[in-house]
């Protein structure tokens, strides 16, 4: 699907062949999972991320970390109520997986 307005442009569904595709990052939710520490879930991971400066206040991924390979900030594009709203959801390649080990022992 295409979008004649510039304001969507990079939003979307990520493909087989798509770059992310292949990296086979993880979800924050997964990342807790591999980290099997009670009392360490989703949210908490979040709130750690932000406090140690690799999040932003909306969490998402600062552009320095990104760059280095830890996270992925993937734009998606979500319908509500006939509305589009863009948004982001952050990913953990294996690197940030490893990182974010190294700050919770």
């Amino acid at each position: 699907m295409k979008y004649e307005n510039n304001e969507f442009q990079g939003y979307g569904f990520v493909s087989d062949d798509d770059l992310v595709s292949k990296m086979k990052p993880f979800s924050m939710k997964i990342v807790a999972a591999k980290l099997n520490k009670k009392g360490l879930g989703r949210t908490k991971l979040y709130e750690l991320l932000r406090c140690k400066g690799y999040l932003n206040d909306n969490n998402k991924a600062l552009e320095e970390y990104v760059k280095e390979g830890y996270f992925i900030n993937l734009p998606i594009i979500i319908c509500k109520r006939l509305r589009l709203d863009k948004k982001h959801q952050i990913l953990v390649t294996t690197s940030g997986l490893d990182l974010i080990r190294k700050l919770t022992v």
